[in-house]
């Protein structure tokens, strides 16, 4: 089956389409950290409210008692209000837990963590819910060999069309496909050294490949998955360039109004990279604000 430089340019806007959903849905949970801190605010504003009217009642109460004039009816109207908030926060709170994958105990209200079939507080069976991440769990291991290959197949293509220091603009000029062979690592650092760049190459992809199993083995972590899976298949192609070709293949630019950027040549592994560290960065503040 043959394959025209046409292909190639729409294989690479379906991943960049893909890379662009994934930022989509790291916005679409910050969004989710965001308003679960506004429901806490509201808890909090609530529990304040009720902390006031419980010291006027009390107040009233001991007034009303001391000149013999203590009637329950009384305080009917500050219990009533007392009532709807202590309601509003059963469930903003409820709302909060559902974000975070966790569930209230029915019989006495209490957050139980995801995967407890019963509430460490009172003993009553719960029925979890499924974390929004574990629904979502469709990452695998393999995903990254996927990555790995399509940008091997892309620089196979640049290889074979374009001669060193060619160029062909696309997309209103904006974007440049050319051809550089990086022999060391980021902007040529270490050029002068192969043998350190592949090393240290061989060493990182081993720590991401390490890490990548370890994250692998949990249940849910989405964030982390896909991070996980993007920074391993990105790093594995470039070490693949290094030890079989000898030079990192790069195929990407971009038009800027700066020529020091301009001259910057990527492929579809670094960007793989860059997401997959977006992500890893993302799921690490995520689990700090918990």
């Amino acid at each position: 089956m043959k394959f025209s430089w046409d292909d190639v340019e729409q294989l690479g806007k379906r991943v960049a389409d893909t890379l662009y959903d994934a930022a989509d849905t790291v916005g679409k949970k910050t969004g989710e950290v965001v308003e679960t801190q506004k429901l806490k605010n509201q808890i909090y504003t609530m529990r304040r409210e009720n902390a006031k009217d419980w010291l006027e009642m009390g107040r009233s109460l001991y007034e009303a008692y001391k000149n013999g004039k203590a009637h329950s009816e009384d305080f009917h109207e500050i219990c009533e209000k007392i009532r709807e908030r202590e309601e509003e926060i059963l469930a903003c709170e409820k709302k909060v837990s559902e974000m975070k994958g966790e569930t209230r105990c029915a019989n006495c209200h209490e957050t139980v963590q995801k995967g407890m079939n019963f509430c460490p507080f009172c003993g009553t069976k719960v029925d979890t819910e499924e974390d929004i991440f574990e629904e979502e769990d469709d990452v695998s291991e393999e995903a990254s060999l996927s990555l790995s290959l399509i940008d091997q197949y892309v620089k196979e293509q640049v290889e074979e069309r374009f001669c060193t220091g060619d160029e062909k603009k696309i997309a209103g000029s904006r974007i440049v496909w050319r051809r550089v062979e990086n022999r060391g690592f980021a902007l040529n650092l270490l050029d002068a050294r192969p043998e350190l760049v592949q090393k240290s190459s061989l060493v990182a992809v081993l720590l991401s490949g390490a890490y990548s199993g370890a994250v692998f083995l949990r249940k849910g972590h989405f964030f982390q998955k896909t991070g996980a899976m993007l920074l391993f298949g990105g790093a594995l192609s470039n070490l693949y360039d290094r030890i079989w070709r000898g030079y990192v293949v790069d195929y990407i630019g971009f038009q800027t109004r700066w020529k020091k950027l301009t001259e910057i040549t990527y492929n579809f592994g670094d960007f793989f990279i860059f997401s997959g560290m977006g992500m890893l960065l993302a799921s690490c503040l995520k689990e700090k604000k918990k």
